[in-house]
């Protein structure tokens, strides 16, 4: 890649119309070192010796900021589904609204939602989440997950257990609330494990 070619440094310029004060150096910058974060750019300006940058833009401040709110209700989200606190996981949508690749479904709506939650926890009663990876994009956040269960619930319960790897993308509103969450996963291994066709190994 052009980053990886080019190592980031300091770039000495004219400046740039349209920012305050007037910046003539620009960098990467990674706000949280080897976390999840993605780097941003930063600019500013130099002093008459060329040693130290001043003034640094809002924009990137702010990039970090919106991000690290929209992690804080990811999270908040993740949490409250495996205590079924559904007050709680509702409250980090503006719109509630849950596209599942796989099957097709779409649940759209804070009834419908509601419903969808509720009655996967009826027959997979211990169902939770356990976040593996977090990826901030300019729109939202990819993660990915284990999602796992065990069939205890319903009018024939097993005893089965699963558990899947999966992905899922989140949108975000102006007040960094979700508008959507999107999930991509393997209906077949979820299957064959209920089933009992293939045993859930132990960690």
């Amino acid at each position: 890649s052009a980053q990886g070619q080019c190592p980031p440094r300091l770039l000495e310029g004219s400046g740039a119309p349209g920012l305050y004060p007037n910046p003539t150096a620009a960098t990467m910058w990674d706000p949280d070192g080897p976390g999840p974060q993605s780097p941003v750019l930063v600019v500013g300006r130099t002093d008459v010796a060329g040693s130290a940058a001043t003034g640094w833009t809002a924009r990137n401040r702010a990039t970090a900021a919106r991000r690290a709110r929209r992690e804080q209700v990811l999270i908040e989200h993740m949490e409250s589904e495996n205590v079924h606190a559904w007050d709680r996981t509702m409250a980090t949508f503006s719109h509630p609204r849950y596209e599942l690749i796989p099957n097709g479904h779409v649940h759209d709506g804070a009834e419908d939602v509601l419903a969808y939650w509720k009655k996967g926890r009826a027959v997979i009663t211990d169902q939770r989440n356990e976040l593996i990876s977090l990826h901030h994009t300019d729109d939202g956040v990819w993660i990915e997950f284990w999602l796992r269960g065990t069939h205890l619930g319903g009018p024939n319960p097993t005893g089965n257990r699963f558990k899947c790897r999966m992905a899922a993308y989140f949108e975000f509103d102006d007040q960094d609330l979700m508008t959507l969450e999107r999930v991509y996963y393997d209906q077949t291994t979820i299957n064959n494990q209920l089933q009992g066709l293939v045993q859930v190994e132990d960690d």
